[in-house]
């Protein structure tokens, strides 16, 4: 009697399907999670990201009023009647309180790092702040007639080439070295390139001043610098970098200001300042319209500074100005929210005050504005 092979006793091809469909969903359900969690990461990424730039334009407004000073002209002060001439020193005492009482507030937030942290909701973040005075770097655009390429003058015709005549030829002047092949001549020992060389090959094949130390790069002789630019959180031990060291200011002099130079500059100039607030307070005092720096430095800025002014180089020495000036500062600002970080730098310069304002306000405005 031959047996029946009935439908049970097939393969079980419909549990393999079962167990196909559901591994299928699986996959596809894992797909569908991690692209969701993928997606969420990137949403709050682009939330942190926004929040952090708008963090970092804010820090600019930090910076200006750590550097502003604000005076109300009261309604009081504007009917008084005016007052008899006062006696040239105490105009001079005037003159010079303002800018004593600024620049005291100025100097414990300038030349290294400060951390401010926020705690608030929907404003938690982190904020570095870096100050430092355009008018206590070199400036670059006004070194330009000591870069530029010399062209060679004609002969002028010769009456009489007899070798006797010789002896009347007046000696030729040997060329007095500039504030910026001096400058360059310290940049080279830690630099390892000459910034001479590379603002004359740019000079050369440009035809024209830099907008910034940044434009330097297009130079492949600079190149090497690339990361040098910009003053870093963590410091090496050369600590000079370029856009800390010099600047680009075609308007402004190349006289720099010795009261607020730049921690580059200091270190090019082999100054290792010793400070503090008690110390700053007696410094402020000793201001005046007119410094004569042969004989007030030592007296002054020797102590601070550890140098005497004999010390630097003549060509140097020269470049120290002798009145009072700081129109611009440079920002680098780091900025943090969540595991992003924005950064940029930017140039702050003295601006007109309001209408409302007193003439003896402080105040800065953003000129030039970069993200690194």
């Amino acid at each position: 009697m031959e047996e029946k092979v009935t439908h049970s006793a097939r393969p079980g091809y419909i549990i393999l399907l079962t167990l196909m469909v559901i591994a299928a969903i699986v996959a596809l359900l894992t797909t569908v999670v991690q692209q969701s969690f993928s997606y969420q990461r990137q949403a709050r990424i682009s939330i942190e990201k926004a929040r952090a730039r708008m963090l970092a334009l804010s820090s600019l407004e930090i910076a200006m009023s750590q550097l502003s000073t604000v005076v109300i002209e009261e309604e009081a002060q504007k009917k008084e009647p005016k007052k008899e001439q006062k006696s040239e020193k105490n105009e001079t005492k005037d003159v010079l309180e303002p800018v004593q009482k600024w620049l005291l507030k100025v100097l414990p937030s300038i030349n290294h790092w400060q951390t401010i942290t926020l705690e608030e909701e929907g404003l938690e973040g982190t904020v570095q702040l870096y100050l430092a005075c355009e008018d206590g770097k070199f400036n670059l655009a006004a070194f330009k007639q000591q870069s530029m390429p010399e062209k060679e003058a004609p002969k002028e015709p010769q009456e009489d080439e007899n070798p006797k005549n010789e002896q009347k030829k007046k000696p030729e002047k040997s060329k007095e070295k500039g504030a910026l092949e001096a400058l360059d001549e310290l940049f080279k020992k830690v630099g390892d390139v000459s910034m001479y060389e590379a603002f004359k090959r740019f000079m050369t094949d440009y035809n024209r001043l830099p907008e910034d130390p940044t434009e330097l790069l297009r130079i492949s002789y600079f190149a090497q610098l690339k990361d040098r630019l910009f003053t870093p959180l963590k410091q090496d031990q050369r600590g000079l970098y370029i856009m800390d060291l010099f600047t680009f200011r075609p308007q402004a002099t190349e006289k720099v200001n010795p009261w607020l130079l730049t921690a580059s500059a200091k270190t090019l100039l082999g100054i290792q300042e010793k400070k503090g607030a008690a110390d700053n307070a007696e410094l402020v005092k000793k201001i005046k319209p007119e410094m004569n720096w042969e004989t007030d430095w030592d007296e002054i800025l020797g102590p601070r500074y550890g140098k005497n002014f004999a010390a630097f180089d003549p060509a140097i020495q020269k470049v120290f100005a002798s009145a009072f000036e700081a129109t611009a500062f440079s920002v680098v600002s780091y900025c943090t929210v969540g595991t992003v970080t924005q950064r940029l730098y930017a140039v702050l310069e003295v601006t007109q005050p309001d209408k409302e304002l007193s003439p003896k306000s402080v105040i800065f405005k953003v000129t030039k504005l970069y993200w690194l």
